[in-house]
């Protein structure tokens, strides 16, 4: 009896445990059908977090590939698990889900066939793989044939997974395929519009079509807004945009226009205004007027004075926000040619304003609907990229226009950072820089170039206030920045500049305007030069003015030995401050001064500030990389006190030119545009210069500061020479020659020693061979290396040959030895 009742219970227990796997795998089933069915409803609605970080990568993945056939995918595991719970299906069973994987696939294939210019979020009806597989069909069959084709194939699939008749599934197939994709559509597009409103996780800012506006009437023409702030206490336009939101009392808008923007969605989000004041508009300019209010209880408000546009604020259904156009205030013009507050030196005249050329812009006015429809479409760009926000603020600027986009949260920078050639692409724009975050806002700059570039002219920003009221003789301009103000650089502050960038980036004519804004400033007393320029075309236009200590040094040897002299130069000016017991150089020619009028005899000499401009610094370290790099560091270590100071340019930005050594002494840098993202590093330390569109647009980093964008200043030629013209007519240059000349007088004088026995054969094979090589003689003469190179360094000093050159290369100054 018990055996029986074992072998008949053993059945019977393994029978319900096969039940129970069978339920479960049923229920995990269901539950993923749910969880995709939420979380592709929440990506439709809204922005798919419904279900969370992974529901919403599941829906992406799946709307990305099946589009609206992802309800198919659904519903395919609603009826498998359907037919797991009914014992009508094993999950084991490969039939089923070859035959439902099957009939989803050409699902797709056909909803893209059959609505194949309906889109969704960028996306077809049959997702990629429908577009793909259906574009592919089409080709070989044309749409009517592929539909055919592709109709028979999902029917048999559908018979292979349901063993159902093939007749019955091709009748319900084809009665109801059309019906069922336009139920899909339909719902999609209301579930869109509608069902997002009521989830809290949808976009911010959606508005409908439908939702009700504010009465305007074409009759109306002032505008009625009322704005006020507290007592000492700042805020930009667009707060005080944003806080009619908060008031409580219907307010009056009227606005003479065809039609008007939307300000809010609701009436309830403006409401409860107590006063209101008139601001009238004619001809797109706004008089504004003073505004009070009862709603700040302060005994004295201060009344906001800042920009009104014709569109305070402008929005759209995707939550569009240009809360106002900032542009920079002008740069004031003189009735007159104004003269620099410079003292002169004896009978020395600064030059002329003048002489410097200056054109206006023929187009100052921006155009706003432009820049409002650019902003529309870097936010829709965005958004193609799952990055909402809105675009709070435009400054426009001569060369670019800057877009202040404020992400919403919990959007990664880095997420912004990296889209910079999406965007240009997406924007029709040459380069677009992207500045993430914007220092000391919560917001992400965009800045786009304008269709129209302005020059920026020497004279204009020599003129400006900036420049004219500085007190330092090394105040230099450089261009102005994205808001149109003027940008000057006190090289005695700096105190060294490095400057970087590709051919034709504007280098050159960069260190022009530095040098002319000197000019410009300061006597030859005041300031000196010494002009490096191993390309010998760029500063030997300044040849012969007064303000040189020797003639524009061509020579990278040469350029070596000026710089070997600064540094002596640098310690002989300490020993000079330290005798007089000052800490710079300021304080010791204000001492000097003080001396001489106490009518002393011996007056120490007057120190001026030397200047050491170095226009391609890549060929003095090809020459001599070792004492170039060692003299230019010690320059830029110590010399700040006693006046002497650097302007290190280079078009080769590479770890070998600018080494570690040199650019920890330099802290203000300025890199043109470049031609990667590992040359701005080397210079910048960080990346954005290859974003730059040339022609003096620049990154200025200011002693460690974050590089903010400026485009340089124009000087021609033309205007050089007038300058130049004018200083030399002022008085001829002392020269110091010695500067480049090699006075070793510490190196070991080998002529008392007694000549090398082999050293007429020596002097023999050099003149005839005309080979003046250490390795040569060393190979001609089977003798070591030490004793060949001996004998070239004693040829050099009697004459025989010439020192190396940049190619460390001797000439033979010899045709026969010598008796």
């Amino acid at each position: 009896m018990t055996q029986a009742t074992q072998r008949t219970g053993s059945p019977s227990g393994s029978t319900r445990e096969i039940n129970i796997r069978r339920e479960m795998w049923g229920i995990v089933i269901l539950g993923l059908s749910v969880l995709l069915a939420g979380a592709l409803l929440s990506l439709m609605a809204g922005d798919g977090k419904l279900m969370g970080p992974f529901g919403q990568l599941l829906a992406l993945g799946l709307y990305a590939v099946f589009g609206m056939g992802s309800w198919l995918v659904i519903a395919a595991l609603f009826s498998i698990s359907w037919g797991i719970f009914s014992q009508r299906f094993s999950i084991r069973d490969a039939r089923l889900w070859l035959g439902y994987s099957g009939a989803t696939i050409t699902g797709t294939i056909i909803l893209f066939l059959l609505f194949p210019s309906y889109r969704l979020q960028g996306l077809s009806s049959g997702g990629k793989t429908g577009e793909y597989l259906g574009t592919l069909g089409i080709s070989f069959f044309s749409r009517v044939g592929s539909f055919l084709i592709f109709s028979i194939i999902m029917v048999l699939f559908l018979v292979l997974a349901t063993q159902a008749s093939p007749i019955t599934v091709a009748r319900t197939l084809i009665g109801g395929i059309k019906k069922t994709g336009l139920i899909l559509a339909a719902v999609s597009v209301w579930i869109y519009k509608n069902i997002s409103s009521l989830f809290t996780w949808g976009p911010e800012g959606y508005t409908e079509e439908s939702s009700e506006q504010l009465p305007v009437t074409s009759e109306e023409k002032t505008v009625e807004v009322t704005i006020t702030k507290k007592a000492n206490e700042t805020a930009s336009p667009s707060e005080y945009i944003d806080s009619i939101s908060a008031l409580k009392e219907p307010a009056k808008i009227k606005a003479r226009r065809k039609s008007t923007p939307k300000i809010a969605d609701t009436e309830n989000d403006i409401n409860n205004i107590e006063k209101t004041v008139p601001v009238s508009i004619e001809n797109d300019k706004i008089e504004k007027k003073s505004v009070t209010s009862e709603v700040s209880r302060d005994p004295e408000p201060e009344i906001l004075e800042g920009i009104i546009t014709d569109d305070p604020v402008v929005a759209d259904a995707g939550g569009i926000r240009i809360h106002a156009i900032v542009k920079s205030d002008p740069v004031p013009e003189s009735s007159q040619s104004p003269r620099l507050a410079v003292t002169d030196y004896g009978e020395f005249i600064l030059p002329d304003i003048e002489m410097l050329h200056y054109e206006p812009p023929v187009n100052e006015q921006e155009d706003r609907q432009a820049m409002i429809a650019l902003a529309e479409r870097l936010v829709s760009s965005m958004v193609d990229y799952k990055i909402k926000g809105r675009v709070e603020e435009i400054h426009p600027g001569p060369v670019v226009t800057m877009y202040e986009f404020v992400p919403e949260a919990g959007i990664r920078v880095s997420k912004i950072e990296s889209l910079d050639k999406d965007l240009a692409l997406s924007l029709a724009a040459t380069r677009v820089r992207i500045v993430a975050p914007i220092p000391g806002k919560s917001a992400v700059g965009i800045e786009v170039p304008n269709e129209i570039r302005q020059t920026v002219y020497l004279k204009e920003l020599i003129t400006s206030d900036l420049f004219t009221k500085s007190k330092s003789y090394l105040t230099m301009v450089l261009g102005k920045d994205i808001k149109g103000r003027p940008v000057v650089c006190d090289l005695a502050k700096a105190p060294h500049l490095l400057v970087a960038g590709s051919t034709g980036s504007g280098k050159s004519v960069g260190i022009n305007t530095m040098i002319m804004s000197i000019l410009y400033r300061a006597t030859p007393k005041e300031v000196k030069f010494i002009l490096i320029d191993p390309k010998m075309v760029e500063l030997s236009i300044y040849n012969d003015i007064p303000h040189l200590l020797l003639p524009v040094v061509t020579d990278p040897g040469k350029a070596s030995l000026a710089l070997q002299w600064a540094v002596r130069e640098m310690e002989r000016r300490y020993a000079l401050l330290a005798e007089l017991h000052v800490r710079n150089l300021a304080d010791y020619n204000t001492r000097i001064e003080s001396i001489r009028d106490r009518g002393i005899d011996e007056i120490p000499e007057h120190l001026p500030s030397i200047v050491i401009v170095i226009d391609e610094f890549a060929d003095l370290m090809m020459v001599a990389a070792k004492d170039v790099e060692i003299a230019v560091a010690r320059i830029a270590q110590k010399a700040r006190a006693v006046g002497i100071h650097l302007i290190v340019a280079t078009q080769r930005p590479s770890t070998d030119v600018i080494t570690g050594l040199i650019k920890s002494n330099f802290p203000t840098r300025i890199a043109f545009m470049v031609s990667s993202r590992i040359d701005s590093k080397v210079v910048l330390d960080k990346h954005g210069a290859e974003t730059l569109l040339g022609n003096g647009d620049m990154l200025y980093a200011d002693r460690g500061l974050a590089p903010a964008r400026v485009h340089g200043s124009y000087v021609s030629t033309a205007e050089i020479m007038s300058v130049v013209e004018h200083l030399r007519s002022q008085g001829t240059p002392s020269y110091d020659l010695s500067i480049v000349t090699d006075d070793d007088a510490d190196i070991e004088d080998v002529t008392d020693e007694p000549l090398d026995s082999k050293w007429d054969l020596a002097v023999d094979i050099i003149s005839r061979d005309r080979i003046a090589s250490i390795s040569y003689l060393q190979r001609k003469l089977k003798i070591g290396y030490n004793r060949a190179a001996r004998i070239i360094e004693r040829m050099e000093i009697e004459g025989i040959v010439s020192r190396p050159n940049h190619q460390n290369q001797r000439e033979v100054l010899v045709s026969i030895p010598p008796d």
